[in-house]
């Protein structure tokens, strides 16, 4: 078989320019070309000649025959060659005797100044003169027809303006005008993109580094980087040249927790912004701008994950969080949800709490048994239900009763339990119940496994196991409102070591509880007075400590944060900021939950929050 071939595109490709002028005299130009397939030349005026007319496909060449021009216009004839259906026109321009013409009679310059190149077609002797001082005109460049005049323009420091540029000869005269646009002061860091606010943001790693960046002016700049200062770890090198400069930035690395924002300042005299007073009103007065690059570094303190709670989460539930057969489990109150602790990924676990079981909260003791605490409500019996640690996911297992009681107390504020120690051993387990004016700590002792007070109870002498109350001082008139914020918690996993309360409208302040009940005002937890929606302790290396999460359902009130407090000194150690970025509506009754576990040296806290709708996972390295 035969294949037949694809057509050729046709194209015809000039090497000599398109627009050719010609002396008056005349004489003979020529055209080169080339092209793929056979070609035809032809000329639009009789009284000149073009040759040859036609040739085959390649380089050529034709030539072009001019007569004298005697008549006193200028001639204009154009030849078309072509190539079957594509074609290139070259435009003749023959000047009539003592001719000088311009074509573009005027040139834009900028600001900064430059060269302007003003051409000029004429067969007689041309000069070019200027009464603008700020123009400067070179010798124009040789040529049969065709002169250049290169013009200086002078860099602009004021308002726009104009110059003329005079062309004689012959008797004959043009102009030619100059417009050089107004000077403006600019700043600009090249390698980055200015923000709204006028500034420029990079990144630097947590172990710093050295960043460059080109500096573009047109007017002089200072720059400061606070070495000597509040920024002893950055250090700004400049290598200027005129106002325009390479700034090498040296950021050493952020061995605290917290991140941090440092900057290097640049002042530009020349551009004035406006000052403004207290109501935003100008003041008539100016300053020199400012623009600054800030250096966002992380501290040591990483957040692996921030996750979106599911909306089937219970608005306002009591969260509780804890690890049940190596499952990290999230518990409102309705629906028990399994987090995935390397993604942040929520999902419904396929778990069955138990037919007639209703479940409050769950949580962990320091031994890792899991702690399931029954509903309960007024003269309604309370249990806490505990699954050994270890206990594999498939195995059946009947959960052990730890704590059966009766509450003979009625408030609107139960919850928040905590447990300390190994409760199937010896450990204690407290919770906190209570009304307006008045709050309760109740707490559980247990030893060999079981609690302390185990005794017959009321006309029935079922056997359960009352719990100790401790009464809270309150502030005069205040009111712990609702669970969602208080929090109170063993210190450590005996009774007789104390506990700890926070709470919201009362004394802003953490309080170490005894037994009998000595109150000691311990500080507040991370400077914040507005109390406080979860809290829990646990070891940490060698330290104790004590993780707290505030009120974070009102931004507007305080900056929201969780807290890392050494727990024999209430000084913070790590402050967590993470709520002021979250637009979260207000809750009268939200939940917040936190689950610490250690890994190496590093502490890692869970942080699960209904009224922010976020469960984020942070991990904080020792130092």
């Amino acid at each position: 078989s035969c294949t037949k071939p694809e057509p050729v595109k046709p194209s015809i490709t000039l090497s000599t320019p398109a627009d050719v002028t010609v002396p008056t005299d005349g004489g003979i130009q020529t055209v080169s070309f080339s092209s793929n397939v056979p070609w035809t030349a032809s000329i639009d005026n009789s009284n000149w000649s073009v040759s040859p007319t036609s040739g085959e496909a390649g380089t050529a060449t034709v030539k072009v025959t001019a007569p004298n021009n005697t008549s006193e216009d200028a001639i204009v004839v154009k030849v078309t060659l072509k190539a079957e259906t594509t074609s290139q026109v070259v435009t003749f321009t023959q000047l009539q005797k003592d001719a000088m013409v311009v074509d573009v009679t005027s040139y834009d310059a900028p600001a900064e100044g430059g060269k302007v190149s003003v051409k000029v077609k004429a067969n007689v002797e041309v000069t070019a003169t200027t009464d603008a001082s700020w123009l400067k005109i070179a010798t124009a460049t040789k040529a049969a027809v065709e002169k250049t005049f290169d013009v200086e323009v002078s860099a602009n420091e004021g308002d726009a303006r104009e110059g003329t540029i005079i062309l004689s000869g012959a008797g004959k005269k043009a102009e030619v005008t100059i417009k050089q646009a107004a000077f403006e002061p600019y700043f600009l860091v090249e390698n980055l993109e200015v923000a709204e606010d006028g500034h420029y943001y990079d990144i630097i790693a947590n172990e710093g580094g050295e960043l460059t960046y080109n500096v573009k002016s047109n007017v002089e700049w200072s720059i400061k980087d606070y070495n000597d200062s509040s920024q002893p770890f950055l250090k700004a090198e400049t290598t200027k040249e005129g106002n325009n400069a390479v700034v090498k930035v040296t950021i050493e690395g952020n061995g605290e927790y917290a991140s941090r924002m440092p900057y290097v300042k640049f002042t530009i005299p020349a551009i004035q912004d406006p000052v403004f007073d207290d109501s935003g009103e100008p003041t008539g007065e100016t300053t020199d701008h400012v623009v600054r690059i800030y250096f966002e570094q992380p501290g040591l303190l990483i957040t692996s994950w921030t996750t979106t709670l599911p909306e089937t989460v219970k608005s306002g539930a009591q969260l509780s969080i804890a690890k049940i057969a190596g499952m990290y489990m999230i518990y409102d109150g309705v629906a028990p949800m399994l987090l995935n602790p390397e993604t942040g990924e929520i999902s419904d676990p396929m778990m069955d709490t138990g037919e007639g079981i209703e479940i409050a909260e769950i949580l962990n003791d320091d031994a890792g048994n899991f702690l399931a605490v029954t509903k309960t409500a007024y003269q309604n019996a309370l249990d806490i239900l505990v699954i050994p640690a270890g206990t594999p996911e498939s195995a059946e297992v009947e959960p052990i009763v730890v704590v059966h009681s009766y509450m003979d107390y009625y408030g609107y504020c139960y919850g928040h339990v905590q447990a300390k120690g190994n409760v199937l051993e010896n450990g204690v387990i407290t919770a906190l119940i209570g009304e307006k004016g008045s709050v309760q700590g109740l707490y559980w002792e247990i030893k060999d496994g079981k609690a302390t007070t185990w005794a017959p109870y009321g006309e029935s002498e079922e056997e359960t196991c009352q719990p100790k109350y401790l009464p809270i001082t309150v502030g005069e008139g205040k009111d712990i409102w609702v669970a969602g914020r208080v929090a109170f918690s063993p210190f450590g996993t005996s009774a007789a070591d104390g506990f700890l309360y926070d709470g919201y409208d009362d004394l802003y302040n953490m309080q170490y509880i005894l037994p009998d009940g000595t109150t000691n005002v311990l500080g507040t937890l991370g400077d914040w007075l507005n109390g406080v929606s979860s809290m829990v302790s646990g070891k940490w290396g060698t330290k104790s400590v004590v993780v707290a999460n505030s009120m974070s359902w009102v931004p507007a009130w305080g900056e929201s944060k969780i807290v890392v407090n050494d727990a024999s000194t209430m000084e913070t150690i790590v402050t967590i900021p993470f709520g002021s970025w979250i637009d979260a509506p207000y809750m009268a009754e939200p939940s917040s939950c936190l689950l610490l576990e250690e890994k190496g040296d590093a502490l890692i806290i869970y942080s699960i929050d209904g009224s922010q709708g976020y469960a984020q996972k942070f991990v904080i390295p020792a130092k």
